[in-house]
């Protein structure tokens, strides 16, 4: 793990955060201009990814792993109807068991988290103009 609290996962190749919840929610709330308790409703609805979704909606792939307790899959179940209701085919698969940043998951798991990735984004680079 690096000084800035990022380390590599050298099975996937993918960074996630490693620094404690304290900091990521102060950095939440410089970003906000206000504390979490405070901010308003308002404030929440102008930085709620859903509210901003318009029929324009890039391809999503959304994966979570069912047994994530630091973001619940139903945050990302709410954000699949939500991008259904706007009329996108969001790709969503739920991982069984799976934690946080796919928590969990052996090296296999992790390779086939990553293939599904890598070929989504292949896919739709191949489908999007130059």
């Amino acid at each position: 793990q690096a000084e800035d609290g990022i380390r590599d996962s050298s099975v996937t190749g993918v960074q996630t955060c490693a620094l404690p919840i304290s900091s990521l929610i102060t950095g939440i709330e410089e970003f906000l201009g206000c504390k979490l308790a405070r901010c308003g409703a308002a404030t929440m609805r102008a930085v709620d990814p859903i509210a901003s979704l318009t029929a324009k909606a890039p391809s999503f792939l959304i994966m979570h792993g069912d047994a994530d307790v630091t973001v619940p899959i139903v945050n990302s179940e709410r954000l699949r109807d939500a991008l259904n209701a706007k009329g996108a085919k969001p790709q969503m698969i739920a991982y069984p068991g799976l934690g946080h940043g796919f928590g969990g998951a052996s090296p296999e798991q992790k390779q086939a988290i990553l293939g599904v990735t890598l070929d989504f984004i292949q896919e739709k680079a191949k489908s999007s103009p130059p």
